[in-house]
């Protein structure tokens, strides 16, 4: 149901008359970085990990976002493995 939400929303959202744009644009912000998440066996295994401070294993994720600043929303958000680029 949510994957089929997401898709449909911003269509239909972005077809209507509502929409708040600059200049005739959709005013989009990307952003990623790499976070820390729950240290479980599970999280390393599937995110990956790099060590902390302290020297030991810590679970870690890229995260990135796509929003929309003017609609006040996100379009876009992603978890990938540690490894993989932004």
């Amino acid at each position: 149901m949510f994957r089929l939400l997401n898709r449909e929303y911003p269509r239909h959202f972005y077809g209507g008359t509502e929409v708040k744009a600059w200049r005739g644009m959709a005013a989009l912000a990307a952003d990623g970085s790499r976070v820390e998440t729950p240290n479980s066996e599970e999280n390393r295994r599937i995110y990956g990990e790099s060590e902390n401070k302290c020297g030991k294993a810590a679970a870690r994720t890229n995260f990135s976002g796509l929003y929309d600043g003017y609609n006040r929303f996100f379009l876009d958000i992603g978890v990938r493995h540690f490894r993989n680029r932004l």
